[in-house]
């Protein structure tokens, strides 16, 4: 199984628990990475698609966006930033967008507004914890991030800029998944993860990314 299976294996387990027939779903940045569209073993709209019971996508991608309505698939053109849909969703699905925004809080505003009040919104996002990225900036000293990604999450600070945007970050859910070693210090690292996610032992340390799961606050 190629890694990119795998990662998309990891982030459709965790998003599974809060998806039914009877919700409606808004997916943000629901074209992804253009080189898994319309394939139906790791494009995540697709998958989505086969879980909710209403779905609509939103993305900046124009012509991506035309194939994917002449397929079947409602879907718009719209920045994740500053769209208006005219409607309220159960489920709101952002996954690894938040990171390539310059703006993250005009982003959750949106998503807050278009939540229903016991509504649910799905984050994934890169884990700027995670181990290798750690040793990886011992070693450099130096992070070396994707080159369209403009900031990280971690907890602490997803929590706080949903607290500006009326959200509350209700719980973090640590994606991980088995990577090819391709030296000693990654089978090394790989042995170390496989024993992590045997007996559930520091397992935020092992997620590449995470899974944060947002509502309304409570006194909204």
């Amino acid at each position: 199984m190629s890694s990119a299976h795998a990662k998309h294996l990891a982030k459709k387990k965790a998003i599974k628990p809060f998806l039914s027939q009877s919700n409606a779903v808004l997916h943000i940045g629901c074209i992804g990475y253009e080189d898994y569209l319309f394939d139906d073993d790791v494009w995540l709209h697709s998958w989505i698609d086969d879980h909710a019971g209403d779905l609509v996508g939103i993305d900046l991608l124009e012509e991506q966006v035309e194939r994917g309505q002449e397929n079947g698939y409602e879907m718009y053109v719209e920045d994740a930033q500053d769209f208006d849909l005219g409607r309220q969703f159960d489920v709101i699905v952002a996954g690894n967008v938040i990171e390539h925004l310059p703006n993250p809080g005009l982003f959750l505003d949106c998503c807050e507004k278009h939540l229903t009040d016991d509504g649910v919104l799905l984050i994934t996002t890169p884990h700027p914890t995670y181990l290798r990225s750690v040793l990886n900036y011992i070693i450099k000293g130096k992070h070396t991030p994707s080159g369209n990604h403009t900031m990280y999450f971690e907890e602490s600070t997803m929590n706080r800029i949903c607290e500006l945007s009326d959200l509350s970050l209700v719980k973090n859910v640590p994606l991980t998944y088995n990577k090819t070693p391709k030296s000693l210090p990654g089978y090394i690292i790989n042995k170390y993860e496989a024993l992590s996610r045997r007996f559930g032992f520091l397992t935020h340390m092992i997620a590449y990314q995470m899974l944060y799961v947002i509502q309304k606050a409570e006194d909204y």
